[in-house]
């Protein structure tokens, strides 16, 4: 594995390669994606950043986990062929511009977190413009954050290749996230309601009957505090009439002041 050490190796980087940006404290979930990325293409780039246009709380960003060691470790496991570690300098420039991410990124997660898929817009679209990758990876777990992006890529024709994959999950079905990290054993085991609500969802015959079903289950976990759970249709990210299905269910909410979010692809009938 090369470290990246000069900001001007980015233009030589051989081709193709397959992109995968993180803020660092790297779990399974990174693993699968950097594992993907070695069968897109022959050279794999992970990037390490910590961005703080994302945060719109500065307690967050401060207490974001550090774990540089573990980090390339894993990256070592995955057989990574070029990590990265950005400088905010070199991202952000005297003169650079927030990207809007637009309506979709102003609701849901949006709209709990203002001003954070703005951020991630604009560090995803820096890297798109400096890296050029063939294939770019992101998770589904962040689902609203790969829609955004994905929107992105197409309004502007930009030729990189976004792949999705799917959300790793412990056995419980809570998905993987750095956020866990700040979770106790006991919290760990109340948030798999999340996952359990998300099922009895996306197995309804429609929208009234999903939320109703996902609804009566998180309500019997007294340590979560829900923010949103609800039925939509990707492609716009707005929620569907009662008596319709849509293609996924999404849901937020903090266990023991931590933040987590999930979803789940709602199966075609």
């Amino acid at each position: 594995m090369k470290v990246i050490s000069q900001f001007s190796e980015l233009d030589i980087l051989p081709r193709p390669i397959a992109y995968v940006p993180t803020m660092g404290a790297l779990h399974p979930g990174h693993y699968q994606l950097l594992i993907a990325a070695k069968k897109y293409a022959k050279n794999s780039l992970l990037s390490i950043f910590v961005n703080p246009l994302q945060f719109e709380n500065s307690s967050d960003l401060i207490n974001y986990p550090d774990s540089k060691d573990a980090d390339m470790e894993l990256a070592l496991a995955a057989e990574v062929d070029y990590l990265w570690f950005p400088k905010s300098a070199e991202l952000y420039p005297d003169g650079y511009q927030i990207i809007s991410a637009g309506e979709m990124g102003n609701i849901y997660e949006g709209a709990s977190r203002p001003g954070h898929f703005d951020g991630m817009l604009t560090v995803v679209a820096r890297y798109l413009d400096l890296i050029k990758p063939d294939f770019m990876l992101m998770g589904e777990k962040d689902f609203q954050q790969l829609c955004i992006v994905k929107k992105y890529i197409e309004d502007r024709d930009i030729p990189t290749k976004l792949i999705p994959i799917p959300t790793v999950r412990l056995e419980s079905g809570l998905a993987y996230s750095s956020r866990n990290s700040r979770l106790s054993e006991s919290s760990i085991r109340f948030a798999a309601v999340i996952f359990q609500a998300l099922v009895a969802a996306a197995n309804s015959k429609d929208r009234k009957e999903a939320i109703s079903k996902g609804m009566e289950i998180l309500h019997k976990e007294e340590k979560f505090q829900l923010d949103y759970f609800e039925m939509i249709d990707s492609s716009n990210f707005q929620q569907v009439a009662e008596n319709q299905l849509g293609d996924r269910v999404i849901c937020a909410g903090w266990i023991d002041g931590v933040r987590l979010i999930d979803n789940l692809p709602v199966p075609r009938k």
